[in-house]
């Protein structure tokens, strides 16, 4: 298996490594190997999310540092069912941040209409 890393490749620009950093941060999801996910995050890394709320009991959705970010991973994998659907198509880059959404459409219909 190829070196997984946050670190654009010589050759990478930085759109080329974002876009790598996020079709390995699915492979990792989808084989549930933590160890190749945490390898894509910087040891400063900052994640938002909804789930961190509900998985953590926090107040915030906010985990800070890749130590946390590795036992927060590793209870969405646990708990992550073994037939999953993702519903993506895009992410967003400045260089620096890579985000994307798990968007809330369902064979292109809006769940929810207002």
């Amino acid at each position: 298996m190829a070196e997984r890393s946050s670190t654009p490749r010589a050759e990478e620009t930085a759109a080329q490594a974002a876009e790598r950093i996020y079709h390995e941060w699915d492979a990792a999801l989808g084989a549930k190997d933590l160890d190749a996910a945490m390898a894509l995050y910087a040891p400063d890394c900052v994640l938002e999310s909804p789930l961190v709320r509900h998985l953590l009991a926090t107040e915030l959705g906010i985990v800070e540092g890749r130590e946390k970010l590795r036992e927060f991973v590793r209870i969405v994998f646990e708990r992550q069912p073994a037939a999953r659907q993702r519903y993506r198509e895009r992410f967003f880059t400045d260089g620096h941040k890579l985000m994307w959404e798990y968007g809330d459409v369902i064979l292109d219909k809006p769940r929810y209409q207002g």
